[in-house]
């Protein structure tokens, strides 16, 4: 029979795509995570990953057993908590635009397949006033995005790049044509301080208050921008301190919640971020 335990082993190996990170992320020994992949292994009769140099990859059986497992450890969680489900209410989380991700979707997901009694509400967009939101108690949760770290507990930090488009040959400017976030932020501040800084000339080509709507536009080939190096997509190319672009600050991810929040939320939250970011627990 296929047990929880050996279910949780492989969608967090999935989700991290190392073991020796699922080992910390379910506070097991390598051994006994391995132990349980490997029985899981048998008794499907298939080949679930594929063992290789940078990690583990899912092979084309584990890509088709990824779907059903989460809907069966989500249906488990639901039944085992139906009758002492303590939480019910709503719950109000604040995540930064750049992560419009599905695995997110999944993990707060299960919460909420966990909990039925709670409706989870999320807000994505800038990160600039979800402090302040936290305080009104307009939002439970959030995760702040920011030069340094403020309130809350620090969750991680994250390296910014310079990208232009793929298509584009070569990395000289005469002007760089910028792609910038329509608002009043840090986020703004940054590619413009740093040109300033090594006296590189630049126009603002393209403005907007979308995250996404930026990042379509350096695909395009309308412009340079910044984005968190995790986000670059195969249509972007990284221009580097040898391409003429300055260094660029790191980001530093915080993570809020006020008195009100469900600590198996914050962690659920917690534990969807680092898994995106790739860090481990």
């Amino acid at each position: 029979m296929v047990t929880t335990d050996q279910l949780r082993a492989f969608l967090t190996i999935a989700d991290l795509g190392n073991l020796t990170a699922a080992s910390g992320r379910l506070h097991k020994t390598q051994s006994a995570v391995s132990a349980q992949l490997k029985n899981l292994e048998a008794t499907v009769g298939v080949a679930l990953f594929e063992r290789a140099a940078r990690g583990m990859i899912l092979t084309e059986q584990g890509e088709r057993f990824l779907p059903q497992a989460r809907t069966t450890l989500r249906e488990l969680g639901a039944l085992t908590s139906m009758f002492n489900d303590a939480l019910s209410g709503t719950i109000r989380i604040g995540v930064p635009d750049d992560f419009e991700d599905g695995r997110l979707e999944h993990l707060l997901g299960t919460f909420a397949q966990t909990h039925p009694g709670v409706e989870v509400r999320i807000t994505s967009g800038c990160t600039h006033d979800f402090e302040k939101a936290i305080a009104r108690d307009d939002l439970d949760i959030a995760v702040k995005s920011g030069p340094t770290y403020g309130a809350g507990d620090p969750l991680y930090e994250e390296n910014i790049v310079w990208v232009t488009a793929s298509t584009r040959k070569g990395a000289a400017f005469e002007c760089i044509p910028l792609a910038l976030l329509d608002r009043d932020c840090w986020w703004r501040q940054i590619p413009q301080t740093a040109l300033d800084a090594a006296g590189k000339p630049y126009r603002i080509a393209f403005s907007s208050s979308s995250f996404a709507s930026v990042c379509s536009a350096v695909q395009a080939g309308l412009a340079v921008s910044i984005v968190p190096e995790r986000v670059v997509t195969d249509r972007m190319r990284i221009l580097a301190e040898r391409d003429g672009f300055p260094r660029l600050p790191t980001i530093r991810r915080t993570i809020l919640s006020n008195a009100h929040a469900s600590q198996d939320l914050v962690d659920a939250v917690r534990t969807a971020f680092l898994s995106l970011a790739g860090k481990g627990t």
